[in-house]
């Protein structure tokens, strides 16, 4: 089964234009509305150029919506949350409130982030970058192998998640697309994504609206969920896991539509 994971920035800079201060609760509804299997809500831009936060900062953010309310409606409606961080302080707290998934940019690397979640049951999304926030300018020299640069690291934060007492099926894997790769070699992650199953992990993939679709579109941000939906698709025809995206509504209707027809096994 491949679940919808609905994107809820609560950012001032999001990329796609959609990030929200306000109205947060009445944003969870429509997701929960439109058929979000999963929200993930994220209080700090990873766009080339954003202004990084530290970890009081974030939960300042975080603050200005009412989480706990959020998790409770969410959990009523069989929907779980995940929250997008990278500092355990913060992921201490929203761990303490019943999150369900702790979704790390910078994939765990932290001693004091993996003390955190494993002594909790959260499921942990490990997600390759190689700064937060991105940096066009860094990236995977294109003369690498990127599947199997990111396989090693993948391998490599794992065994170290592993080492620390966490089970192997709260491991979920996400190579980052976008986040220092180059555009043609954020295609080719989609095209191979499948070469990833030897890390025996589900996937989540995060491809909505980004700047690699530049090469298919030139539609502003906010205007590229057709794109998106078409990976979204050729993912799901690959039995990707988690699909990361921004309009749950469109991809309800046709993940629906896919499945009538058998055309996912």
């Amino acid at each position: 089964m491949t679940y919808i994971v609905a994107i809820l920035n609560i950012t001032p800079d999001s990329f796609s234009g959609d990030g929200i201060l306000k109205n947060v609760t009445e944003r969870v509804k429509k997701f929960i509305e439109d058929g979000a299997d999963i929200i993930d809500i994220g209080a700090e831009s990873t766009r080339p150029g954003a202004t990084p936060l530290s970890a009081e900062e974030e939960w300042q953010r975080l603050a200005t919506i009412n989480l706990p309310e959020i998790i409770n409606l969410a959990h009523k409606n069989n929907i779980k949350i995940s929250l997008d961080t990278r500092h355990h302080q913060v992921a201490s707290k929203v761990i303490a409130m019943g999150v369900d998934f702790i979704n790390d940019q910078e994939g765990f690397r932290s001693e004091e982030m993996i003390s955190v979640v494993k002594q909790s049951e959260a499921l942990l999304i490990m997600m390759h970058s190689l700064t937060i926030p991105a940096d066009r300018n860094i990236t995977i020299p294109e003369d690498k192998d990127i599947i199997l640069e990111i396989t090693k690291w993948a391998e490599d934060r794992k065994q170290k998640l592993l080492n620390a007492g966490i089970k192997q099926e709260r491991i979920i894997f996400d190579p980052g697309i976008g986040l220092g790769k180059t555009a043609n070699q954020s295609w080719h992650l989609i095209k191979n994504i499948q070469q990833f199953c030897s890390l025996n992990l589900d996937i989540l993939a995060g491809h909505s609206r980004k700047s690699f679709l530049n090469k298919v579109t030139s539609l502003p941000f906010t205007k590229r969920d057709i794109e998106s939906l078409a990976i979204s698709i050729y993912l799901l025809q690959k039995g990707i896991k988690y699909i990361r995206i921004h309009d749950v509504a469109i991809h309800k209707r046709a993940f629906s539509t896919i499945k009538e027809l058998d055309v996912c096994a």
